[in-house]
């Protein structure tokens, strides 16, 4: 085969990809990180998450156990929640579709379906967004960037749990 990914780098891949999404949401939406400690403690925990994919590289064999890939997974879940938070805050219509993207993945429990779900997620946030917002503030691209995120996250969820079970 040309291109296969194993369970480990699978996860490395879409970790760094997570990472560089929440990267361009911390500095695409500098306004709601005014408080120096808030952007620090953001891009600390960003950090983070890079040091434990840097590990994840380095030692495979250890971290390919279902407990690590779990942990790994809901660490991850919190860290794009509390990135959304702190850029988005909770009002935002990007959190509702967020959670709405891992659960219906989750419980679809199937990667090939994780894109249909995604799909209809993007839909719906683009619903949700013209509702109260015009076109144009569409077309901006620290709005855009979200639809990407949602697709990525629904994808990477579906392909852990399917995984754990396996």
């Amino acid at each position: 085969k040309i291109f296969e990914l194993d369970r480990s780098n699978a996860l490395v891949a879409f970790r760094f990809v997570i990472f560089l999404l929440q990267l361009f949401f911390v500095f695409i939406k500098p306004e709601n990180l005014q408080q120096t400690r808030l952007l620090l403690w953001t891009l600390v925990l960003l950090f983070l998450q890079l040091s434990s994919n840097l590990l994840l590289i380095f030692f495979q064999k250890k971290f390919n156990k279902k407990e690590w890939i779990s942990f790994f997974f809901l660490c991850d879940i919190l860290l794009i929640t509390f990135v959304i938070y702190w850029t988005q805050g909770f009002e935002s219509d990007l959190f509702l579709v967020y959670f709405l993207a891992v659960l219906m993945t989750v419980l679809a429990r199937r990667p090939s379906l994780s894109f249909l779900i995604a799909g209809i997620v993007c839909l719906l946030y683009g619903f949700i967004f013209l509702k109260s917002h015009s076109f144009g503030e569409l077309t901006n691209s620290s709005i855009l960037i979200r639809f990407p995120l949602l697709w990525i996250v629904a994808f990477f969820s579906s392909i852990t749990v399917r995984d754990l079970e396996s």
